[in-house]
């Protein structure tokens, strides 16, 4: 009975999702500006030939708690993060793994970072992790190349000094050269990658 009643609530928790759509992320996002930014993001996950994209997580509307990101995103993988600073700084990241699981160091050499507007790509160095899962924060890329923690419209996120797992030419570049952030808004989309 108790088998019965989690599979009827995982199936109800999946159908309150929105379908995956042919849209453009452009339409369903408020950080993107244009469509240059958005092939920036696109044209990395090119090597599949058909995508669909889907809003998982907002956080103005879902919340800044670690446990809602959670609860929201960590059974689903090719995930694209997208954040934008008090500041208007806008940057974000790409893993095909699931932040599912608490401390936790994952490889994923399709992951990579990105920033809007410095219009730039940082993949990931082979053989290095690529990003950790901790129950206690929101998304993380490796090594604090890029950290959301919880409660992120107070706290402050961080970014890191060039050298890491991610290929920064220079120190907090993802984020305009400085270290730290707070999160205005963050968006997490799931692409459902068909590969044909």
């Amino acid at each position: 009975m108790l088998n019965y009643f989690i599979q009827n609530l995982e199936k109800n928790k999946k159908s309150h999702l929105p379908e995956f759509n042919e849209e453009s992320l452009l339409k369903n996002s408020t950080i993107l500006q244009n469509a240059e930014e958005e092939e920036l993001i696109k044209d990395m996950i090119s090597n599949y030939k058909s995508k669909k994209y889907r809003l998982l997580f907002r956080a103005t509307r879902d919340g800044d708690s670690a446990n809602k990101f959670h609860s929201i995103c960590d059974n689903y993988k090719n995930l694209i993060i997208l954040i934008e600073t008090i500041k208007g700084f806008r940057f974000g990241g790409f893993t095909s793994n699931k932040f599912k699981g608490s401390s936790h160091l994952k490889l994923d050499n399709n992951a990579f970072l990105f920033s809007l507007d410095n219009k730039k790509v940082y993949n990931i160095n082979a053989g290095e992790y690529a990003i950790y899962c901790y129950g206690n924060s929101g998304p993380c890329f490796a090594k604090r190349s890029l950290y959301i923690p919880n409660n992120f419209f107070k706290k402050c996120g961080k970014t890191r000094k060039a050298g890491g797992p991610y290929k920064f030419e220079k120190d907090y570049e993802i984020n305009n050269g400085e270290q730290t952030f707070i999160v205005k808004e963050l968006e997490i989309f799931q692409v459902k990658i068909e590969d044909n």
